[in-house]
């Protein structure tokens, strides 16, 4: 077994990562750019093109609404637009929430954080979980996932599932409730 110097928990940042790191995101932009270039999509320089992706985040649109995008004035590289090309685009999202679930199960795995509530746990929420989740409703813990460390919320107590809301934020805008 391999000795570590320092553990994990002392390497990673104390709270849930949010994003990529700017190390991460140079790098997927770049890596992005590649493949696009060797798809054939453009035949500008790796850096032009990277710049151009970063442009399209948080990529709310779908792939035929950035390659619209990407025809703009401002734009520093040019770009074959075709319908696979839009499909290439699509799958942006996708390879962006990768990286930043696998920083989630990283922070996760080093900091083992453990759910307070059980499944079935009835909430009142003190505090709005998001836009639709909202303060003076009751909610209860239908399950979750433990390797991402996040409950799944529901108005229902009878579905299995629900919104994914992260332990610290349920616990931190929620009281138990009788």
């Amino acid at each position: 077994m391999e000795q570590k110097l320092f553990s994990d928990s002392e390497v990673f940042q104390k709270e849930r990562p949010k994003g990529l790191t700017q190390q991460q995101e140079d790098t997927f932009y770049l890596e992005q750019a590649r493949d696009l270039i060797k798809n054939g999509y453009s035949e500008d320089e790796e850096e032009d093109v990277a710049e151009d992706l970063r442009y399209l985040y948080p990529f709310n649109d779908n792939g035929f609404e950035m390659a619209q995008s990407l025809e703009g004035t401002n734009r520093k590289a040019y770009y074959d637009i075709d319908t696979q090309f839009c499909e290439w685009l699509d799958c942006l999202h996708f390879a962006y929430s990768k990286i930043e679930r696998k920083n989630v199960l990283d922070w996760v795995a080093a900091h083992n954080p453990q759910p307070k509530f059980e499944t079935g746990t009835k909430f009142l929420i003190v505090e709005n979980l998001n836009h639709k989740l909202k303060k003076d409703m009751i909610v209860y813990i239908n399950g979750g996932r433990p390797e991402e460390a996040v409950y799944w919320i529901n108005v229902d107590p009878n579905v299995y599932g629900g919104t994914v809301i992260a332990y610290e934020k349920v616990e931190k805008c929620c009281a138990v409730s009788e």
